[in-house]
């Protein structure tokens, strides 16, 4: 039975062997698509195993933190600059505090504490944005300070001359009406003064001219 069997085997290789033979031609035509199909099988295979890879690796912008889009890409984050800025006076909790920039009085006085009862907030523009390096003063509040206090006019008779008005400037000694307009005209064009001495720069005030406003003025 062994004999026979093995003589069976042989006799089929030969038969497969001619029939390889027979339609050589026809086999390397179909072989060449089947190889070029399990390449291309074998490299989309490998790709999907590779992406995770690839995005986990990708590093996050600079200067920024990459977030997530709706649309799944991603986008970077500038974070916003920080600045310094002084409160004090009529606050619960008064100090120097690191905000955002372009941060607002208002909510300046909410990171203190809030205000207290006693404070006088006429004398004050809760909408101003803050700037690195201010100082804010919130003052207590009197029988008679507050009509003066949003005029521009503080308890020591020294004037606010971000907030005063023409006729207020006036009461400064030294200052018209054509200088008060032009401090005025230097607030809408420049903004806020920083400082009591930026007030040489509004022309016609010099060294001489300020030395003797100096003592009559206050910025906050």
């Amino acid at each position: 039975m062994n004999t026979i069997r093995k003589l069976k085997n042989i006799k089929a290789c030969d038969q497969a062997k001619e029939f390889v033979y027979l339609h050589r031609e026809q086999i390397k035509k179909a072989a060449l698509p089947l190889t070029v199909v399990a390449a291309v099988l074998f490299f989309w295979f490998f790709s999907l195993h590779e992406e995770p890879a690839s995005k986990e690796a990708q590093p996050a912008g600079e200067g920024g933190e990459q977030t997530q889009t709706a649309s799944g890409g991603q986008e970077t984050v500038e974070q916003a600059a920080r600045i310094y800025v002084d409160i004090s006076g009529c606050v619960k909790e008064p100090g120097v505090y690191e905000v955002s920039e372009g941060t607002r009085v208002f909510q300046l006085i909410e990171e203190a504490g809030g205000l207290t009862e006693d404070a006088d907030i006429e004398g004050i523009n809760r909408a101003e944005p803050l700037i690195d390096g201010q100082k804010i003063v919130i003052y207590e509040r009197t029988g008679d300070s507050a009509a003066s206090a949003g005029a521009g006019e503080e308890k020591d008779g020294r004037i606010n001359i971000n907030s005063a008005d023409s006729e207020l400037l006036q009461e400064i000694p030294g200052v018209g009406p054509v200088t008060a307009e032009k401090i005025i005209q230097y607030r809408e064009e420049n903004g806020r003064f920083a400082a009591a001495e930026d007030l040489k720069n509004v022309s016609g005030i010099g060294e001489k001219t300020f030395d003797k406003l100096r003592d009559h003025i206050r910025v906050y």
